[in-house]
């Protein structure tokens, strides 16, 4: 069957394949040409690819990374999944899904039966818990500890029944999971518990109006790749926290949350951009990470869809510097000269980059070429390319471009010369160069 447009989100070497096996007239995404090598169509697939090795310099959920990425409009959210109509239960309730992808990224059963406890007796809502077969065990455990009253509906759901079941609840109090998606699908706020591996940023509910709720330990969150012995996020959470919001989530009353010790609680909203963003309840410390973060989804999207204004990326990251942090804005000027500095020096090594590709392709345009020349010229480029690795793997916090120029220099067609390849290489260049450039005059005027 033919197909007028294929989007491939995945990066893995199957779905690549996959995208071979399919006849479309064009392709978004990433997919392998003829020769077997990889292409990537759009700056949003760089950046989506990106995000897994930068993953806490991402401010962008991946619902509309993927939108963008398959060159679509983003729409306010809305309820896209109608819920009601066959629940039989006729009493109010909350339902609490217990399990996620992996144990490691889910509280343990007995702290949620505690909250659902008290959630229960300040609202009088009966309480459902959900999950697959494979965690009738901590259905069993959370049942020792609440007791009998609650719907034990572990294992006896397919997803039909978990749309009527959550879309006709209070809310949903759930980890990082699917049904925590199908929650806000049909309109239903969520307070979702974000621990170990899971990243709110990327993952987190998509709409306006939910919670979410972070331990403040230093390690969270966690590479996919660590091997945690302790796991005390899975403890870190008390029932009365959980309690207290859930509270707060149901009677849209943020002043009851009040000071809570170890715990972030953050909010979804409708970003300046359209875009869902997450913003803290309560005012955060500064912290380099994270106003890194504020000034790259201030800084890319623009840059990604080729709309750059400079004086509405300045708006945007003062905006959502005030959302974050504690202190006034005043404040962050200490912190910035240095920064500047910083950035100053990918501008350099950037700049030396550009030079010497231009040098290369004025080579390539001349009879006849002197290789000798081109070889020389190569390897200086390659230890730019090194110096900007270094300089990236110093200063984390701002190697988003270095990263972007990374994977787009291996993405080149298998049928172009080296005049095209310089070409392409070049244009990278100035991609992560305009990147450096935008940074450094917004951290100037900042």
């Amino acid at each position: 069957e033919n197909y007028d447009l294929l989007i491939n989100l995945t990066p893995t070497n199957s779905a690549l394949l996959l995208t071979r096996l399919i006849t479309a007239q064009k392709i978004e995404g990433t997919y392998f040409d003829d020769s077997g090598y990889k292409v990537i169509t759009n700056p949003w697939v760089h950046y989506f690819y990106i995000t897994n090795l930068s993953r806490n310099l991402n401010s962008i959920n991946l619902v509309d990374m993927f939108i963008k990425t398959a060159r679509m409009r983003i729409y306010s959210p809305r309820a896209y999944l109608n819920g009601k109509g066959r629940c039989e239960e006729k009493s109010p309730y909350f339902c609490i899904h217990l399990g996620a992808s992996t144990r490691r990224r889910a509280l343990e059963p007995e702290i949620l039966a505690k909250a659902a406890a008290l959630i229960s007796k300040e609202t009088g809502l009966k309480v459902y818990i959900l999950g697959v077969s494979s965690e009738a065990d901590l259905a069993e455990r959370f049942v020792r500890v609440f007791g009998e009253g609650c719907i034990n509906l572990v294992g006896k759901t397919d997803v039909r029944d978990l749309t009527e079941i959550i879309g006709s609840s209070a809310f949903l109090l759930c980890h990082d999971t699917g049904p925590m998606h199908i929650a806000w699908a049909c309109g239903k706020r969520v307070l979702s518990i974000f621990i170990s591996t899971a990243n709110p940023f990327e993952t987190g509910p998509y709409g306006t109006g939910h919670y979410v709720l972070q331990p403040t330990l230093p390690c969270y969150p966690c590479d996919h790749g660590v091997k945690c012995h302790t796991l005390e996020c899975k403890k870190s959470l008390r029932p009365e926290q959980i309690s207290r919001a859930a509270l707060s989530l149901l009677l849209r009353d943020e002043s009851l949350l009040g000071h809570q010790e170890g715990l972030k609680v953050m909010k979804t909203i409708q970003g300046i951009d359209g875009m869902a963003e997450l913003v803290p309840l309560k005012p955060l410390p500064y912290s380099k990470g994270l106003f890194a973060m504020l000034c790259w989804r201030s800084i890319l999207p623009p840059i990604l869809d080729s709309k750059v204004n400079m004086e509405q990326i300045l708006q945007n990251l003062d905006h959502r510097t005030r959302l974050f942090f504690e202190r006034d804005l005043g404040g962050l000027s200490s912190h910035m000269g240095k920064e500047v500095s910083l950035v100053a020096e990918a501008l350099g090594i950037t700049e030396s980059g550009l030079q010497i590709l231009n040098r290369v392709l004025k080579g390539l345009s001349t009879t006849p070429k002197d290789y000798g020349r081109m070889s020389c010229l190569v390897g200086e480029l390659d230890e730019v390319e090194k110096t900007l690795e270094r300089w990236a793997y110093i200063n984390k916090h701002w190697e988003f471009p270095v990263s972007m120029l990374k994977l787009s220099l291996k993405t080149f067609a298998s049928h172009e010369d080296a005049e095209a390849s310089a070409q392409k290489t070049l244009y990278y260049y100035k991609l992560v160069h305009e990147q450096f450039k935008i940074l450094y005059e917004m951290l100037n005027k900042f």
